[in-house]
């Protein structure tokens, strides 16, 4: 670096990422993307969302190519933050039939 130029840092997501125009409904899916990212959001991988929705693996590449267009997400991480902040993370079973606590 130059003397006397500061390096400057970003501090926060959206300084490393700016926000694009993302919906802030969920309605702005089709029922198949939102199924799709659903999975995503909790962690399926592709086979296994392919798996889980009768789908092939290229269906399911094209369903989350279109997901992440609407919601404005670059990478799978952006998707599973922007799932997480609109209710998509479902609770986690124990298998002891007890709900979490606050879902």
């Amino acid at each position: 670096m130059a003397q006397g130029m500061t390096a400057l840092m970003p501090t926060s997501p959206e300084q490393v990422a700016p926000a694009k125009a993302a919906p802030t409904r969920l309605e702005d899916l089709s029922p198949r993307e939102l199924d799709v990212l659903r999975l995503v959001t909790n962690c399926y991988t592709n086979q296994e969302i392919g798996e889980h929705l009768y789908l092939s693996l290229n269906s399911v590449k094209t369903y989350i190519r279109g997901a992440y267009r609407k919601i404005g997400a670059a990478t799978r991480s952006h998707a599973v933050v922007w799932g997480v902040r609109h209710g998509l993370l479902e609770p986690l079973d124990d298998g002891s039939g007890i709900a979490a606590e606050g879902a």
